[in-house]
């Protein structure tokens, strides 16, 4: 076992580096709207902090918050929303103005350095470590008996120490998984569930669950869901959530809990109409009330999970909870392995006598920040590669403890036939039923009867900008809301928006809730936006993946480029069922990546399907779905002729040169100059024709004319301007909300 310790103190001083560089790292973070005092605090003051937008924080959690180049160190009392109550260790004032958020997952990686080192004092549990790192070659499950993959798993697991399964996207881990967890169950074995995410192990509870209720097998309180569970059903099934059953068992304090939360909202709206200390005061109040109404939940948590058969949570409560780190279990599953470091699944295995651990090593990997050796050799590699088993893969081979799970099920054979390909050396295969179950939702707008779509972006306008090292592109944004809405209005019921960049996911977030509101939109589908990373696991019908790299940036982006793309390029094609369309500028990305890159692989697989045409570009744009957007062809300015006429207050006009805005609309511009504000921003002022206008300070980055702060037009309006083949559209915007989020956006 002497290469274990090593290999183990190895994964120590790797997470040491990771932690140091997390703490030096100076990431966007959340931003911070505004902020009120509520309490002074023996460790220095209560505030209330709104956020930029929502973000999933949990009690008790470290935070850094940064304010008027003050470092202020923390914890979270509570998070609900935008609304965040935390106790900082500096009084910043009554009031705070803007400022970032951090909530970095060192402590984390401390829990999980405390827990190697106990494993290096546990004989059996480096014996373990060694088995998951090292799989053995010789198995000693009863082959001749497998009847399906669910018993292959179910027999693996019972006679193996350690059951590696590689699930494709779409071929099933989930229903195998849980099956395979409920077979265990029944007999009487104590199973712990556990992955990367809240989303992917509340789906293979939520699984289970069914499945013991459809066949009889079911008990309440023995199949418990641990942590913060993200999917609303899991709300609606009061028996798996730990957290509802400790409510249920001490409905007094339950009630107290419901009454404090009450009371919090009721403050919170009453404090952000007009502040006042006696609220403030109130507030501050219940927050420690609630805390201690937690508290007292939580010991009756800890006597649940002791008598539950299955406990269901994450890598990282696994790690740092007591009730789930001193326990032991019969079977340890592990999902969505290939997201995890493996330091954290080798200690997870300790904590069993078996383990299947289950994934895709040609989906996205661990996510790191340092660059120091240790950190790359072991944590951003996923376990797959680092027990050897894909050097057998790729080989061709076999590993002994290795299952495949072969059939897909999820996608159109138009979306799976390229990852199929290029990813999956055509080990995986079609189920017969899926073009047929799939084409309902292929057939469906926009694009009928097309399951794999690329619809180019292309009009060579300065739409792809920076954003603190992220990238955010406005006209493929608005593109998407369109084909977004197409496929809402015609039935499809759950949309994905897909991105390699953080900037733009946030954009796409905040406008999202401005063109699908039930005054406007009869909303149907279910809509998720969100960079690639955070999409693994998940499963929609239709995807947009929007490429975002364009004009007037020099170079794709390295997510696009560099050696480890395949795995996002797959993930992004992957999540479809019955619907993909790549979004973007291709003809960029053709001119600056590398043929022998996936992503200039799937343009051109898509390119074979069929590229868009103008018809299909007609049946996008010219529905109007919304009375907030609206898209007209280039050469057709005359509903913006009247937006000119009719503004009332002030115009602003965003060009590069002055030619770049037609004669027509110059002079519609100049009747109203002697009474309403004419605002220019440009690149070139040069011969400008009004005598009465404002030149605005701010730099130009996009092309465009802005309406009394609520109409917006984007886009060239001269003739000829777009690519003859590409993108002949521009949208009218009329939205008071878009239009402030458009400019605080964009300076």
């Amino acid at each position: 076992m002497k290469s274990t310790a090593i290999m183990i103190q190895q994964w120590k001083n790797a997470l040491i580096a990771e932690i140091q560089t997390l703490k030096e790292y100076e990431g966007r973070g959340i931003l911070v709207l505004k902020g009120q005092h509520l309490a002074t605090s023996e460790g220095g003051a209560v505030y209330w902090l709104v956020m930029a937008y929502p973000a999933s924080l949990f009690a008790g959690g470290s935070i850094v918050f940064e304010y008027n180049g003050k470092k202020a160190e923390g914890n979270i009392l509570s998070s609900e929303g935008t609304d965040v109550i935390a106790e900082l260790d500096l009084d910043l004032g009554a009031e705070i103005g803007k400022g970032i958020l951090r909530n970095e997952p060192w402590d984390l990686l401390n829990k999980l350095i405390e827990r190697l080192e106990e494993i290096e004092e546990d004989p059996s549990k480096m014996k373990t470590v060694e088995n998951v790192m090292n799989p053995p070659q010789q198995t000693f499950h009863p082959r001749e008996k497998v009847q399906s993959t669910v018993h292959e798993a179910v027999l693996r697991s019972k006679y193996n120490p350690v059951t590696y399964i590689w699930g494709p996207p779409g071929t099933g881990k989930t229903y195998n998984l849980a099956r395979a967890a409920a077979y265990q169950y029944v007999n009487d074995r104590k199973i712990l569930l556990l992955s990367h995410s809240n989303a992917a192990i509340d789906v293979i509870t939520l699984e289970m669950c069914r499945f013991l209720q459809e066949n009889h097998k079911w008990t309440g309180g023995e199949v418990i869901r641990y942590g913060h569970p993200e999917k609303e059903e899991l709300h609606s099934h009061p028996e798996l959530n730990v957290a509802k059953l400790a409510e249920l068992e001490d409905s007094i304090t339950g009630e107290r809990k419901r009454k404090f939360e009450k009371k919090r909202s009721i403050l919170k709206k009453k404090l952000s109409n007009r502040f006042n200390i006696t609220d403030s005061a109130k507030l501050t109040k219940i927050e420690v009330g609630l805390a201690k109404v937690r508290e007292k939940l939580r010991k009756k948590e800890g006597a649940f999970l002791e008598k539950a058969k299955v406990v269901a949570t994450t890598l990282s409560k696994a790690a740092t909870d007591p009730l789930i780190y001193n326990s032991q279990f019969d079977l340890i599953i592990v999902d969505e392995a290939s997201m995890a470091y493996a330091p954290q699944i080798a200690f997870a295995a300790t904590l069993g006598t078996r383990v299947i651990i289950c994934g895709d090593f040609k989906q996205l990997p661990p996510i790191t920040v340092s660059r120091h050796g240790l950190v790359g050799k072991w944590l951003k590699q996923d376990i797959f590669h680092l027990s050897g088993i894909t050097d057998w893969v790729e080989r061709r081979q076999s590993h002994p403890q290795l299952m495949l799970l072969p059939v897909r099920r999820r996608m159109h054979p138009d979306i799976s036939a390229f990852t199929n390909e290029l990813f999956y050396h055509s080990l995986v295969s079609d189920h017969p039923d899926t073009l047929h179950q799939r084409s309902s939702i292929s057939n469906q707008s926009p694009f009928e009867k097309q399951a794999a779509v690329l619809m180019p972006v292309i009009d060579h306008l300065p739409w792809c900008i920076t954003d603190s090292g992220s990238r955010w592109n406005l006209m493929n944004s608005l593109a998407a809301i369109q084909l977004m809405l197409a496929a809402n209005a015609s039935g499809i019921s759950s949309i994905g928006y897909a991105t390699p960049y953080r900037a733009q996911a946030r954009w796409m977030n905040t406008i999202i809730s401005i063109f699908f509101n039930k005054r406007d939109v009869f909303i149907t589908a279910d809509i998720f936006a969100s960079t690639v990373h955070k999409f693994q696991g998940s499963e929609k019908d239709m995807i947009l993946f929007d490429i975002t790299d364009s004009f007037p940036q020099e170079k794709a982006g390295a997510l696009l480029t560099k050696k480890e793309s395949g795995r996002l390029i797959n993930v992004s094609v992957t999540r479809a069922k019955g619907k993909f369309i790549l979004l973007g500028d291709d003809q960029f990305i053709k001119k600056h990546v590398s043929g022998e890159k996936p992503v200039r692989k799937l343009i051109h697989y898509l390119e074979k399907k069929g590229k868009t045409s103008n018809r299909d570009y007609a049946s996008v744009f010219s529905p109007v779905h919304t009375k907030r957007l609206r898209w007209y062809e280039k050469n057709n300015t005359e509903k913006l002729m009247k937006d000119i006429d009719n503004a009332k207050f002030v115009i602003i006009l965003s060009f590069e040169k002055v030619e770049d805005i037609p004669g027509e609309i110059w002079a519609a511009v100049k009747r109203g100059s002697n009474y309403k504000t004419i605002k220019i921003l440009c690149k070139h002022k040069e011969g400008i024709p009004l005598t009465s206008f404002q030149l605005d300070s701010r730099e130009y980055k996009h092309p465009f004319i802005g309406l009394d702060q609520k109409v917006l037009w984007f886009g060239s309006l001269q003739p000829g301007t777009a690519n003859n083949k590409g993108f002949s559209y521009i949208p009218r915007v009329f939205s008071s909300r878009f239009f402030s989020a458009y400019v605080e956006g964009l300076y």
